[in-house]
Parts: C-alpha cells; structure tokens; sequence
C-alpha cells in the first residue's frame, strides 16, 4: 500500500508541475500497478522498484537535475529500462516452459530496447508542446543506449531474481 501511496504522490505533483512526461510516466506504472495486483501477479520487488522509478524522476524533476545534468537522466533511463524489462522477465519466465536461456535473455533485452525507443518517439512528439530542453539525437542516442544496458542488468539478474 505504501508503494502505490508514493506512487499516487508523484502523479499529484506531476500533475500540479504540469509536467506530461511524469504525468505519463507516472500514470503507466500506477496502471501497471494496479493491474498486477488485481491479477495477483505483482512481485514483491516491484512494490520497491516502481515507487523507486517515481522517486529518481521526482528527485530530478524536484531539484532540476535533469536541465543540470546529463547524467541524472541516464540514470533514470537506465533505472526505467531495468525496471520495465525485469516486469516482461517476471512475466515471461513464469510461463515459459523453455529452457532456452539465450533467447529468453535476447527477447528481454529486445523488449527494454523497444520500450526506450517507444518513450523517445513519445518524447519527440511531445518536444515542440511541452518539453523543449529534452534534447536532441546524441541524447535520444544515449538515453537508448542507457535503457538497453539496463535490459541487459535485467536479463542477466532476472533467472536469479525470480528463481522457483
């Protein structure tokens, strides 16, 4: 409970900043939330990391970390991409009868990556309405980069994590 209360938090200040991209960000990990847990499918883990999530874009947005430096934002993008591709791991190692490890940790670090280019396109949408200081390509590039090498910390730890 007391993750989705910090949860909640974030979208409450995401919305008074008016910030669309931690309003977006936020309201995708309540749902996601909310979702499992109506499924019984939430991993204790994700009650630590999706508020975690909530709490470095807060922290940044907060104390202007992410106009300041360059780094805080390869954080949280690393963050994200660990956290979104441990959730697909949780997901797919427990149905996968498989043991085909190599291809289980290719499609997990497949799916960071193709999450972090979605969250791009989306920020390029977004740039000219809301956010002009997102940056430009060498910054899309890097914050690919960062998702895809949180991916791979994920599929790596993933067996480990959620070993039966």
């Amino acid at each position: 409970m007391a993750a989705l209360f910090i949860e909640l938090i974030g979208l409450l200040y995401a919305l008074i900043d008016q910030d669309l991209i931690f309003i977006v960000t936020a309201s995708i990990i309540i749902l996601t939330h909310l979702f499992l847990s109506s499924q019984k499918q939430l991993k204790p883990i994700f009650k630590l990391l999706f508020p975690g999530v909530i709490l470095i874009y807060f922290t940044g947005s907060f104390f202007n970390f992410f106009t300041e430096t360059s780094e805080y934002d390869s954080l949280l993008h690393f963050f994200s991409g660990f956290v979104v591709s441990l959730l697909f791991a949780s997901l797919i190692l427990k149905k996968s009868k498989s043991k085909k490890q190599k291809s289980q940790i290719f499609m997990i670090i497949a799916f960071g990556f193709l999450i972090g280019a979605a969250w791009e396109i989306f920020e390029v949408a977004a740039d000219p309405f809301v956010i002009p200081e997102i940056g430009d390509t060498n910054d899309t590039v890097l914050d690919l980069i960062m998702d895809t090498l949180g991916a791979a910390v994920a599929a790596l730890l993933a067996p480990i994590i959620f070993k039966k």
